[in-house]
């Protein structure tokens, strides 16, 4: 078998298959390596249901092509943050993980404003967002600065290109020049106005793009976030330092957090999801979503409130925090019972098998309302022994298990075994 042929095949199992055994030491010790070397020009779908096409060589397509996702923390951050509705201003956007990734979380009423100097990326992101039909991504080339003018970056290492930087690099592998502006002539006062979080990721360019960003400051939202990748050795070179950087925000009301980076297998393999039957004695009913036709259903389908767990998020918080979004129902992760798992072969994303976690609760505060438009047709109490159809066949199968009371596990989409 050679080398390629057994990477091909490795890398399937780091990717797609469940658990963590043995998959931190395959990726460290051979496949990172190797598709660096050797690298493989493909097609990938990404964890948000998005194809894109990839090169190895580079290390963030590298990654998207092993896991599927580029820095899953700040990936779980903006699923959390990001509804319906809401704007995504992503500086430093790249090929566009982030806001692909976006473009989903705030559905068609939503706005994705991709902003990247590279000429090269800024094309592959709009072509990424035409292949995948994400109609509310607006890509501006441009960088982010505290002044109109130009600028020359510059690319030490092609095996890194998301490290295209204004700090001249001892050997230079590239150099380009690319337009500045102030953010705030870079996006509309509509799209600031709706903006729930600012990503900026610009290499050593932080201290100046956050200081052409504070007069949009006031044009914010309260709950406005701004998530700065900051880098203290290129600031350094520049008289800069990330404290002036928070300083300066601090000043402005922002509170400062870390946000942690992990590329532990056991984070970037995780594939549980949950669901949550709350039942209604008094009337014998359970909530339900009317699922709008996407990626993971070729016609509207009914099934219970639920979703994916984040990477590093409890299963029970999980159902808690899916319930709420989906259905406005508030309940205590305390007062939820696992009634029932599902192993499911193969999901919605066509990224491999993951497992259904279901729970039940008779415990709730809050009225059922279809919080989430953009992704459901409608929010009702119905029969707890009829799911209206059509219907999602895993609720269906999670429902009547709940009634029954039993069995605790069952599994979808497997072929049949004999002995």
């Amino acid at each position: 078998m050679s080398a390629s042929v057994l990477a091909r095949a490795l890398r399937a199992y780091v990717r797609h298959a469940p658990g963590t055994v043995g998959k931190a030491p395959l990726v460290g010790r051979f496949l990172d390596a190797h598709l660096r070397t050797h690298p493989v020009h493909t097609a990938v779908r990404l964890r948000s249901g998005d194809a894109v096409t990839v090169t190895t060589s580079d290390v963030i397509q590298r990654y998207q092509y092993l896991f599927g996702e580029w820095e899953p923390n700040l990936s779980a951050f903006l699923r959390d943050r990001l509804r319906p509705g809401d704007t995504l201003i992503d500086g430093g956007a790249h090929r566009g993980a982030f806001s692909l990734l976006a473009s989903h979380a705030v559905g068609r009423l939503g706005r994705v404003v991709a902003i990247e100097p590279s000429l090269q990326f800024h094309d592959a992101l709009t072509a990424a967002a035409t292949a995948n039909r994400r109609t509310n991504i607006r890509a501006v080339c441009s960088a982010i600065s505290d002044i109109h003018g130009t600028l020359t970056l510059h690319l030490e290492d092609p095996t890194n290109l998301g490290h295209t930087t204004a700090v001249r690099p001892r050997h230079v592998h590239t150099a380009f020049q690319t337009p500045t502006a102030r953010l705030i002539a870079l996006v509309s006062q509509a799209e600031l106005a709706g903006t729930r979080v600012i990503k900026i990721d610009v290499e050593g360019a932080e201290a100046a793009a956050i200081r052409g960003l504070l007069p949009a400051l006031p044009h914010l939202r309260e709950d406005a976030e701004l998530v700065v990748e900051a880098t203290p050795q290129l600031l350094a070179k520049q008289g800069e330092s990330a404290v002036g950087i928070i300083d300066a925000l601090r000043e402005h009301g922002f509170h400062a957090y870390t946000l942690t980076n992990d590329y532990d297998p056991a984070v970037m393999n995780s594939r549980n999801a949950v669901s949550v039957i709350v039942h209604d004695k008094d009337t014998d009913t359970v909530a339900a979503v009317l699922y709008a036709a996407r990626n993971w259903s070729p016609q509207p389908a009914w099934t219970v409130p639920g979703g994916k767990a984040e990477p590093g998020e409890a299963l029970d918080e999980a159902a808690a925090r899916e319930l709420k979004e989906e259905t406005g129902l508030l309940t205590d992760p305390a007062d939820l019972i696992l009634v029932h798992v599902i192993h499911v072969e193969q999901g919605w994303d066509q990224a491999g098998q993951f497992v259904l976690f279901v729970f039940a609760t008779e415990r709730w505060t809050g009225e059922l309302t279809n919080t989430e438009p953009d992704k459901h047709l409608a929010a009702q109490w119905v029969a707890v022994d009829c799911l209206p159809e059509p219907a999602f066949p895993t609720a269906t199968q999670a429902l009547a298990a709940y009634r029954e009371g039993g069995p605790s596990f069952s599994r979808y989409g497997w072929s049949a075994t004999t002995a």
